[in-house]
């Protein structure tokens, strides 16, 4: 007879946990599942749906993710956003910027600007380092705020590691102005933004943003 490894165990003790009810133990078995190529796509999703009905925060993003991708279930834009607010509600950081992005910029919901800079706010001042240049090139770029509103985000994206963020606060003190002439980008990098345009999660500058 063929002992069984620890992962073996591990997992029974997960699915034992999950069978249960217990929403952590089927979070972590249906993260478990996701990651083995052998294993059932469409398994995981009906634990990560589990624990999101049983209001597991984590599981709620993951599952509106899983649903906006089409893996292991079919693609729901709708569905996975209404994923996404109770997650958002609990105070998921990435949550958070999901539902930013889609209301400001009206992808696959009704645009809403107010509501997705309000969530966008939320998301980097809960910790989401992707969030904070955005919203700081958004400040630089807005007729109602002032520069040092952008170099608090620039900095609390550099100190999280941000490559980006430390370009812009180096680009704004050599300008040694806050770098409102150039708009905290340096040309090459504007000019590629403009032939670019928007990208999907991208939060264009708008010049009304509220006075964070």
């Amino acid at each position: 007879m063929t002992e069984k490894s620890s992962d073996d165990l591990e997992l029974e003790t997960e699915r034992l946990a999950a069978r249960q009810g217990d929403a952590a133990a089927q979070f972590r078995l249906a993260e478990r599942l996701s990651r083995d190529d052998r294993a059932d796509k469409a398994e995981a999703s009906g634990w990560y749906r589990r624990a999101a009905e049983a209001g597991h925060a984590a599981a709620q993003l993951r599952l509106g993710e899983r649903l906006d991708q089409g893996r292991g279930s079919h693609q729901n834009w709708d569905t996975a956003t209404k994923w996404y607010w109770p997650s958002a509600d609990q105070g998921d950081p990435k949550a958070q910027f999901l539902l930013g992005g889609k209301h400001y910029l009206g992808y696959e919901v009704p645009p809403d600007k107010a509501a997705g800079l309000e969530f966008l706010r939320q998301a980097a001042e809960g910790g989401h380092v992707g969030t904070m240049p955005t919203l700081a090139d958004m400040c630089l770029r807005g007729k109602w705020i002032g520069q040092d509103k952008a170099a608090r985000w620039f900095s609390l994206a550099a100190n999280e590691g941000s490559d980006e963020a430390r370009y812009q606060l180096g680009l704004m003190s050599d300008k040694g102005d806050g770098g409102a002439k150039g708009q905290g980008r340096g040309p090459q990098m504007a000019q590629a933004d403009r032939r670019a345009g928007p990208r999907r999660g991208q939060i264009p500058p708008r010049p009304d943003v509220p006075p964070w």
